[in-house]
């Protein structure tokens, strides 16, 4: 491989002998520099450098390691370009370098008045909306010429644009959406805001710091689908029987409340502790909550279900005991007795799971009270108290990992039993 690195150089430049290559550049000076001013550096050393007659090459020398110095006042060529030509010689290689040196007086060279410049913008606003605190931005020094403004980086899924100012300056721009902007997504921009001459000579850069505010759009939900709690029948009043929990994407705090009063259970707005508040008859209660955020105006989540069972002793089989007693350090401890089902394995293609809500299968029932549960919330499926599996996120087959498989425990319980009885794999 480095001999033919060797091979193909020396081609080159066997090649470039015949001819003279040129090439070509614009540069500005301030007009008030001194002599010995470098202007540029020529990126060879060892090179033979030279001027050819130009329009005023006394005003200019290029040194032996390649700088190219002013050697005298030039503040009378302001705006009159001046040229240049620079003469490299590399073996039998000869470049031309054609300058063009643009003499400015330095209050009239394009600057921005600040480094950086900070503005908002509410999130969901429509296309076209004007950041506040970039309505009017503008580059001093360019007000006799044409200028251009545009952004160089940051524009995040070129969300912005530049457009000129609504304040009658021409040479003003502001800054406006291309499309409406998610807090949730991207809460803040930094942009790279470039303005440059008609020239292509003069430019000047700034940052432009965008903070993008929070609307109230997104209402909170619980973690789960639903809750299901077992308690016994002997439970006495006021006391905490569960506990259910909500996310707010915007951040907001949840407040917790019932659809519907009920006699004998309430709920802490601020916690979402359930308590109990009268006397257990041995059944399930079906009750529903609904949350809404502390802003104004709220906005209120749909509706989840809860299931409260309360059971007695008297409704556990003594033939299927349902807890291990295990003895250690002369105490009791009892930890309800679970059995598995056999594992179940089902194959869909990645489309087929394209549909929020739609049903995937159902699992079988061996005691028509039986009631199902998902052991931990899973982001792909959610699973029914009826044992039916729908799709909860649309499957992405890039997000599966290695094994591209979605695996979770269902618990399996029937009424009046206190916690999950059996547990299956799918």
């Amino acid at each position: 491989m480095k001999v033919w690195n060797v091979l193909g150089l020396s081609f080159l430049l066997s090649a470039l002998s015949d001819r003279i290559v040129s090439r070509s550049e614009n540069i500005l000076i301030p007009h008030d520099v001194h002599p010995g001013y470098s202007i540029k550096k020529y990126s060879f050393n060892g090179q033979a450098f030279s001027i050819l007659d130009t329009n005023a090459p006394e005003n200019f020398v290029v040194l032996n390691n390649g700088i190219l110095m002013l050697t005298s006042d030039v503040s009378h060529r302001v705006g009159h370009p001046i040229l240049l030509v620079v003469k490299e010689e590399y073996h039998n290689v000869t470049i031309k370098n054609d300058l063009v040196i643009h003499v400015k007086h330095r209050n009239n060279i394009l600057k921005f008045d600040k480094d950086l410049y900070s503005g908002s913008i509410f999130e969901n606003l429509p296309c076209g909306a004007t950041v506040h605190g970039m309505e009017n931005i503008i580059a001093s020094g360019g007000v006799n010429s044409h200028v251009t403004y545009s952004i160089l980086s940051g524009n995040y899924n070129n969300s912005f644009r530049i457009t000129p100012s609504s304040l009658n300056r021409t040479t003003a721009v502001a800054v406006v959406t291309n499309h409406p902007l998610d807090r949730e997504q991207l809460a803040s921009y930094e942009l790279v805001l470039r303005v440059v001459d008609e020239f292509e000579v003069d430019s000047a850069e700034t940052v432009l710091h965008v903070d993008v505010l929070d609307v109230n759009d997104n209402a909170p939900i619980l973690e789960k689908d639903f809750y299901d709690f077992q308690i016994p029948m002997k439970t006495e009043p006021f006391s905490l029987i569960g506990n259910v929990s909500a996310i707010d994407k915007d951040g907001d705090h949840p407040v917790y409340h019932f659809c519907n009063r009920h006699s004998k259970f309430v709920i802490v707005p601020k916690s979402g502790q359930i308590f109990l508040t009268g006397i257990l008859e041995p059944e399930t209660y079906q009750l529903c909550i609904r949350i809404h955020d502390n802003r104004s105006p709220r906005l209120y989540s749909r509706d989840f279900p809860l299931y409260v069972t309360a059971f007695s002793s008297e409704q556990i089989s003594e033939k299927e005991p349902l807890f291990d007693v295990i003895e250690y350090n002369t105490k009791s401890l009892v930890r309800p007795k679970r059995s598995v089902r056999p594992t179940k394995s089902y194959e869909y293609k990645e489309n087929d799971g394209s549909i929020i809500g739609q049903t995937m299968f159902q699992l079988e029932k061996r005691d028509p009270q039986e009631i199902f549960q998902v052991e931990s919330s899973n982001q792909w499926v959610q699973v029914d108290r009826l044992g039916v599996i729908r799709v909860k996120e649309p499957w992405n087959y890039e997000q599966l990992g290695k094994e591209k498989t979605i695996d979770f425990w269902v618990f399996v319980s029937r009424p009046g039993v206190p916690g999950p009885e059996d547990c299956q794999k799918l």
